[in-house]
């Protein structure tokens, strides 16, 4: 479900630092959102030199793109981007112009994880996508 993207320039980021910003990301959006732990997926796509630039100049930012399910109050979405910022700005030393961090939404059910049409975001709907989840995983782990 939520998706958070984390482009870089190639060899921008260790594999420390990948992993200190993936699980930043997670524990904040579980943390802030509510949403199940199992819903979350951080990449880290980078981008040959030469690839990135700013006001027309070579650059070597971070982009972070959050793609969230509709429904979260401005807050929320606010939290998780200072939340996100100070995960990154730890982590690295990239500086913080060079830092830009955005968080869309999008209708749930515009959006499929495993199969299944993403639950709207209520307590009461993830629950349920989870237990389903679990059912499925179960029943295709009895049939291999």
């Amino acid at each position: 479900m939520p998706l958070y993207e984390c482009a870089t320039t190639a060899g921008t980021l260790t594999d420390q630092q990948r992993a200190e910003i993936a699980d930043g990301i997670t524990n904040a959006h579980v943390e802030i959102t509510g949403a199940p732990f199992e819903f979350v997926h951080v990449t880290f796509p980078e981008l040959p030199e030469q690839r990135t630039f700013t006001a027309s100049k070579p650059s070597e930012p971070i982009f972070i793109r959050g793609n969230i399910r509709a429904g979260r109050s401005d807050d929320i979405r606010h939290t998780l981007m200072r939340r996100i910022y100070d995960i990154v700005t730890t982590a690295t030393d990239i500086e913080p112009t060079k830092l830009l961090i955005a968080v869309a939404d999008f209708p749930p059910h515009w959006a499929m994880e495993a199969g299944m049409i993403l639950p709207a975001t209520t307590p009461e709907a993830e629950q349920e996508w989870v237990e389903n989840l679990r059912t499925a995983q179960a029943g295709a782990a009895v049939g291999a």
